[in-house]
């Protein structure tokens, strides 16, 4: 316990820390592309659901091996969740075209 004057600071071997905004990391960061990706395939165009799923998670995966700033894991978790919803609704879509071209087929039979 220590009685007395103001407690000292922790002193760190080999001196202060670098500040956060000095680490640098080797590969830049498609966070943001594949959230614009998910948002346009949600908006305009599905099909570009699937691709954004994909730079998505490799985004995830490079910042979680420490190759790209984790700052933009957000992002990049948003862009797949967006991605996700646009590929599940290509895929209804698509499943509802088929049921619907078979029963045109069953029917004019």
């Amino acid at each position: 316990m220590w009685v007395g004057g103001p407690v000292p600071s922790p002193v760190v071997p080999g001196g202060p820390l670098p500040p956060q905004a000095a680490i640098q990391y080797p590969e830049k960061s498609d966070a943001v592309t594949a959230l614009v990706f998910s948002i346009i395939g949600l908006i305009v165009c599905q099909i570009m659901c699937p691709f954004a799923w994909r730079m998505a998670r490799l985004e995830i995966k490079a910042i979680d091996a420490g190759r790209r700033d984790p700052k933009d894991r957000g992002l990049a978790v948003a862009a797949e969740a967006l991605s996700i919803i646009g590929t599940l609704l290509v895929a209804l879509i698509v499943v509802g075209v088929i049921f619907v071209a078979i029963g045109g087929v069953v029917a004019g039979a």
